[in-house]
């Protein structure tokens, strides 16, 4: 049999540990077996220039919310919106 002899500590909320600690429950697994199952079974995709795209939809969402705060404060009364067609050849 072998030993586990080293500890990895992860800060989580409480209702996050509550839950890992339910799926692990639910499965019939202690709570190491499941990490450690979760962890190590999953394959991990890095997907290049995702964080590049996350800061943009950042982006655009922040610009939707100023204009919908200008709406709700009747600084604004219509909002014309132009969309563009993208050819991609």
């Amino acid at each position: 049999m072998r030993t586990r002899d080293v500890t990895i500590t992860v800060r989580c909320t409480e209702d996050e540990r509550r839950r890992i600690r339910e799926r692990a429950a639910s499965r019939g697994l202690k709570l190491s077996d499941f990490v450690l199952r979760s962890a190590l079974g999953k394959k991990i995709i890095v997907l290049d220039g995702f964080w590049e795209l996350g800061k943009q939809l950042k982006a655009v969402g922040n610009n939707l919310n100023q204009l919908t705060r200008l709406c709700n404060e009747g600084r604004v009364k219509v909002a014309e919106l132009m969309w563009a067609t993208i050819s991609i050849s």
